[in-house]
């Protein structure tokens, strides 16, 4: 990421549809975008690697060294680049079954990387209380002969109840523990609420792309039946259509795309181009 930073002052973007390649527009769009977060991120990861490395860390007390290792997660913003790479990859995709299921495939990754960050914030919380010999969820809950993995999968449960109507045993028993709950249950209601929302609308899309079809075999069925089509000539014909594969299609046409009316002219040429 340190080698990243100069190299990115000459990475293109795109403007209105147009690849900028301007070295001066790449910089300065930079420095108006990712630079302060990038710069954040690898100050970040020099101080601790400084820790690690210099024998004068070991002075510093056990709760500031973890308060440090925490702030590794702010790491994780270095994901929303990700975005642009995903953007190519639903510019790729051609079947709307397919992008409806992507986008419940994506609601869900994101809730589960949310509920794994929650758990560990908890786990890190509780071991605040552990290492002063305080009243905590994990002195109360665990002992010597509970596993990593074990200790992991309740916090992991805590989290996911957090996000849903669920509940279990673990709770918070200290001040600092109670008000990590309080804050995790109010983003929970919300994301919950956006979860179940955005399904939804997902499940309904496939229920109107099904329908559609569902109801062209219903016509189908129809004048078959009501023109008294033999039963092996009928049979024939479902055959072929619920095959698909030789089943013409209408073609777009650039008059059926109402967003075409909206881009810029040299889009609109680069369109054309290609097509024909």
């Amino acid at each position: 990421w340190t080698v990243d930073i100069p190299l990115t002052f000459f990475v293109g973007f795109y403007v209105n549809g147009v690849l900028e390649l301007s070295c001066g527009k790449t910089a300065k769009n930079y420095l108006s975008s990712w630079l302060l977060m990038d710069l954040c991120l690898v100050v970040l990861d020099w101080t601790l690697v400084g820790f690690q490395m210099d024998a004068s860390a070991a002075l510093m007390s056990i709760r500031a060294l973890r308060m440090l290792r925490l702030l590794r997660f702010v790491r994780l913003v270095r994901m929303w680049k990700l975005n642009s790479i995903f953007r190519k990859l639903v510019a790729s995709i051609k079947s709307e079954y397919a992008l409806i299921l992507l986008d419940v495939s994506e609601i869900l990754v994101v809730m589960i990387m949310a509920c794994h960050l929650m758990a560990c914030a908890f786990y890190a919380v509780g071991m605040l209380a552990y290492s002063e010999d305080e009243d905590g969820w994990i002195n109360r809950y665990f002992d010597e002969n509970h596993t990593v993995g074990y200790r992991y999968a309740t916090a992991l449960h805590w989290a996911i109840t957090q996000f849903t109507p669920a509940s279990m045993e673990v709770t918070g028993k200290n001040t600092l523990e109670r008000v990590h709950n309080i804050i995790v249950i109010i983003i929970g209601v919300v994301a919950f609420s956006t979860f179940v929302s955005s399904v939804t609308q997902a499940m309904t899309q496939l229920r109107k792309l099904a329908g559609s079809k569902k109801a062209q075999f219903t016509q189908l069925r129809r004048y078959l039946g009501e023109h008294r089509i033999s039963m092996p000539l009928a049979t024939r014909v479902y055959r072929y259509y619920e095959q698909g594969s030789q089943a013409k299609q209408h073609r777009m046409m650039w008059r059926d795309v109402a967003l075409f009316a909206d881009i810029p002219d040299i889009l609109q040429m680069d369109l054309l181009q290609e097509v024909y």
